[in-house]
């Protein structure tokens, strides 16, 4: 069990307590490429954009993360599409002032 655990992604974070600041920990990368496989299959964006009657009828969400300190600040723009939430579009912005990112 042991030599498990040493295999997994997060072992130096959570025994050694090491900040790695490159992987998350609340998503597994499994499932983000599983979430963007699915994504592209569904291709939500493009139907979305062939029924404009449909978009005042559709409910968008836009997530922020700040990304003070080290981390991108990042914006997504999400929706539901046949009980599905589906990623419309990402941005990510390095190393830029804040009042610039939220204007």
């Amino acid at each position: 069990m042991k030599r498990l655990a040493k295999r997994s992604l997060s072992f130096e974070r959570e025994y050694n307590l090491k900040f790695m600041g490159l992987v998350g920990n609340v998503f597994l990368d499994q499932k983000i490429d599983e979430a963007i496989q699915l994504g592209k299959q569904i291709d939500a964006y493009n139907q979305v954009l062939k029924r404009p009657e449909l978009i005042p009828l559709t409910q968008f969400y836009i997530g922020v993360d700040s990304g003070f300190g080290s981390s991108a600040f990042a914006i997504v723009l999400l929706t539901v599409m046949d009980d599905k939430i589906c990623v419309l579009e990402t941005k990510e912005i390095y190393r830029e002032q804040f009042d610039f990112c939220i204007t």
